[in-house]
C-alpha cells in the first residue's frame, strides 16, 4: 500500500513529511509515504507517477479556485483518466 500526499505550496512539504511521521503508527505494517509539490496543470510529481489510484482524496482544493479553476478542473481529468494499461 502507498499513501500519496502532495501540495501545490513547496513551504507546506515539511509540515506534509512532520504529519505523516506523527501518524505512521495508525498505518498498516508495510505502508509507504511519499510527498511531493503538485500544483493544478502541473504534471504530477514522480511520487504520484506510479499508476492508478484506489481513491483520491482531495481537502482545500478549491482554496483558489476563482483564480486557477481550469487548472483544476485538468488535474482532476487527468486523476479521472488514469488507469491501468
Amino acid at each position: 500500500r502507498e499513501v500519496v500526499l502532495t501540495d501545490g505550496e513547496a513551504g507546506l512539504l515539511p509540515l506534509l513529511a512532520s504529519n505523516a511521521r506523527r501518524n505512521r503508527p495508525l498505518l498498516s505494517h508495510g505502508t509507504e509515504v511519499t510527498a511531493g509539490r503538485w500544483r493544478f496543470g502541473d504534471d504530477p510529481p514522480a511520487c504520484a507517477r506510479a499508476g492508478a489510484f484506489d481513491l483520491v482524496l482531495g481537502t482545500d482544493i478549491t482554496y483558489s479556485v476563482n483564480t486557477e479553476r481550469d487548472a483544476l478542473c485538468g488535474t482532476l481529468r487527468r486523476l479521472l483518466e488514469i488507469g491501468p494499461d
